[in-house]
């Protein structure tokens, strides 16, 4: 990706620049990852890229680490979620708390600690989240790269 597709003409970070350095924040903090491409036409040839199912607002990126996952929507600070974004958001936040409820009954039957039970979360991240970011994808080792991070934030639902 070039620089000029990266920062539009104000300098702003665009949703493609951003998806870079999360990607980029993720590798290091030993996370593996998968984008969903945009099921829009495209801008070359004018047709929807060959993706399978309901994938109207699924979420930019699905991250793996060990047994936590994380579904990510990506936008610039004054990005809008798109039709279905939201509500893909709210069904992995579904699918996290009936696994945390299962879990933390399980464990407690069983004395085993929930720290290292599966877990699922949904994030909506921009630029101006950065820190949480940072925290959230490598546990604050590689501050010096983008800055000092802030405790993590769940999602906002803008």
């Amino acid at each position: 990706m070039t620089v000029s597709r990266i920062r539009n003409n104000k300098g702003h970070l665009l949703e493609a620049g951003w998806q870079m350095q999360v990607v980029q924040l993720a590798t290091l903090g030993g996370w593996t990852i998968a984008h969903m491409p945009d099921n829009r036409p495209g801008r070359r040839t004018g047709r929807p890229q060959a993706v399978v199912g309901d994938t109207a607002g699924f979420p930019d990126l699905i991250m793996l680490r060990g047994v936590e996952m994380l579904a990510v929507e990506l936008k610039t600070n004054s990005g809008r979620l798109r039709p279905g974004q939201q509500e893909w958001l709210d069904r992995f936040d579904q699918m996290g708390q009936a696994l945390a409820d299962i879990i933390g009954v399980a464990c407690g039957h069983l004395g085993i600690d929930e720290r290292s039970a599966p877990t699922i979360e949904s994030y909506l991240w921009r630029p101006k989240d950065v820190d949480d970011v940072v925290e959230r994808l490598t546990g604050g080792r590689f501050v010096e790269l983008v800055g000092a991070p802030t405790s993590g934030q769940k999602r906002d639902s803008a």
